[in-house]
Formats: C-alpha cells, sequence, structure tokens
C-alpha cells in the first residue's frame, strides 16, 4: 500500500489526473485501481485525490511561511487544482 500512495502523491499534483492515467502508470484497470482506494482509502478516486491536495496545501501554509505569500490561485495551481474555485469549495467541504 505504501508503493500505491507514493505513486498517487507523485501523480496528485498533475492537473487533470485520472483514474485512467493512473491505472495506465500502474499497469491495470481502473476497476481495480477504484476498488483499491475505496477499500484501502474508504472513498472514491477525486474525493481521496482532493483530500490529498488539500492536505498538502495546508502543510505548506502552516509549515512554509512562502506559502502564506501566494495567492489561492497560485495555491491551487501548486496544489493540481484546475482553478481557484475548485480548491475554494473543495476546502471549505473539508475543513468547514
Amino acid at each position: 500500500m505504501i508503493f500505491i500512495h507514493s505513486k498517487i502523491n507523485k501523480g496528485i499534483w498533475e492537473q487533470g489526473i485520472t483514474l485512467k492515467k493512473l491505472a495506465e502508470e500502474f499497469k491495470t484497470n481502473t476497476s481495480y485501481l477504484s476498488q483499491v482506494i475505496n477499500e484501502y482509502k474508504g472513498s472514491n478516486f477525486n474525493t481521496y485525490i482532493n483530500a490529498l491536495r488539500i492536505n498538502y496545501a495546508t502543510q505548506k501554509i502552516y509549515h512554509d511561511k512562502e506559502w502564506r505569500k501566494y495567492s489561492i490561485e497560485s495555491i491551487a495551481s501548486a496544489a493540481g487544482f484546475s482553478n481557484r474555485q475548485s480548491f475554494s469549495n473543495i476546502s471549505l467541504n473539508k475543513m468547514g
């Protein structure tokens, strides 16, 4: 499972990463990868990827003073979100 987590972490910063692209990287099919994510992480692919991205951005903002100077657009992009609105909506849903 550590291998899967590190591979997913590597790919989450890519905007537009899909279950299909990640399954191809693992040399498996989308059904199997989706099942593994559901079983081990308790969520679907998109929810899991977005949670990893939000956690990354939160940790960077908390631990790296430079990140506190960045615009929301810059943080969203660096965390792999395609736009600011997606980042804001998912952040609010996750963190309240």
